[in-house]
């Protein structure tokens, strides 16, 4: 199609530098825009706190919530201020565990005082912003949700989640936008129901 290749998250957080972050948001909304796109699942808002979580380590913007909340903005700003829903994800958070959700349901495992100085900040601050969209994610948070969301020893991931996705993130955070789910065709969220969970 032509459009610039530019770096990925992972190089805009190398920077620190919020104008920088800004125009990553502004030029891929501006090309997204020019081929009819108003909507993208972007940014990813988790943090690399686990080494072996490889996915998270070339996506995410940092592994601290201090240097990677200004920067989100930035960059929402740059998407938004341009025509373009931004999309926050995965929500709670990925980078805790070192397990794929695209293969299995990931845990969140942190204490709600760590979360909330961690993760929770990140997307409370995003919400506080006027973010348009969360992407809820495959992704268990246990010291938020009661027994009753225990499946076959296992806690639901928000995808599945009314304490995650309601209680929490819609009740307590206040946010009042778009919630959508991550793809229902991986394995964090198939292995709960059966492959045929998604239709």
């Amino acid at each position: 199609l032509g459009l610039t290749r530019i770096t990925h998250l992972p190089g805009v957080g190398a920077t620190r530098s919020k104008a920088l972050a800004y125009d990553f948001g502004r030029a891929a909304a501006i090309e997204a825009r020019s081929i009819g796109f108003n909507w993208l699942f972007t940014p990813v808002a988790d943090l690399v706190q686990n080494p072996f979580n490889y996915i998270v380590a070339d996506r995410s913007i940092s592994d601290d919530p201090r240097v990677a909340t200004p920067l989100l903005i930035s960059t929402v700003h740059g998407y938004q201020d341009n025509g373009i829903a931004a999309t926050a994800k995965h929500f709670p958070g990925d980078g805790v565990d070192y397990r794929n959700q695209h293969e299995t349901t990931s845990c969140n495992g942190l204490t709600r005082t760590a979360w909330k100085k961690n993760h929770g900040a990140v997307f409370k601050a995003l919400i506080d912003d006027d973010l348009m969209a969360i992407m809820t994610g495959h992704i268990s948070l246990p010291c938020y949700q009661s027994d009753s969301e225990i499946v076959n020893g296992r806690y639901l991931p928000a995808t599945l989640s009314h304490d995650l996705t309601t209680k929490l993130l819609k009740q307590e955070m206040n946010f009042k936008g778009v919630v959508v789910s991550d793809a229902l065709i991986m394995g964090g969220f198939i292995k709960f129901y059966g492959d045929d969970a998604f239709v």
